[in-house]
């Protein structure tokens, strides 16, 4: 019997730490402004530097628990956080499936190779 792979196990929890560090990064970006974003009463067009948009790219794309904030829009920071927790949550069953197709493709190749091998013995 084969030994069980603890790799989808551990993306998930690499899943949920992703989540949680996104949070946090926003939550930083919210509290502190790094990227100097200007106030409402700022007049004129603005757009956000690169590395804000792809930092906001990046979390619909490891987050995919985060589109749930398009329901909780306009509720308030309580709500924020708790999408952002609910979201790093359902990070770790996606990655784990990640994790169990990574580890399927893996355990197949290796049956491949090693009946390409049986074959080439015999011949």
């Amino acid at each position: 019997m084969r030994a069980r792979s603890r790799l989808p196990k551990r993306l998930g929890i690499v899943g949920v730490a992703v989540g949680l560090a996104f949070m946090a990064l926003y939550w930083y970006i919210y509290q502190f402004n790094p990227f100097h974003f200007p106030s409402g009463s700022t007049p004129g067009t603005y757009s956000p530097p690169l590395a804000y948009r792809s930092i906001e790219n990046l979390s619909f794309v490891l987050v995919p628990g985060i589109w749930l904030g398009f329901f909780t829009m306009d509720l308030g920071t309580a709500a924020a956080e708790i999408t952002w927790l609910v979201a790093s949550a359902i990070n770790f069953p996606v990655y784990y499936c990640v994790g169990l197709l990574i580890d399927f493709i893996r355990r197949r190749a290796a049956l491949l190779r090693e009946s390409g091998r049986r074959k080439t013995a015999r011949i």
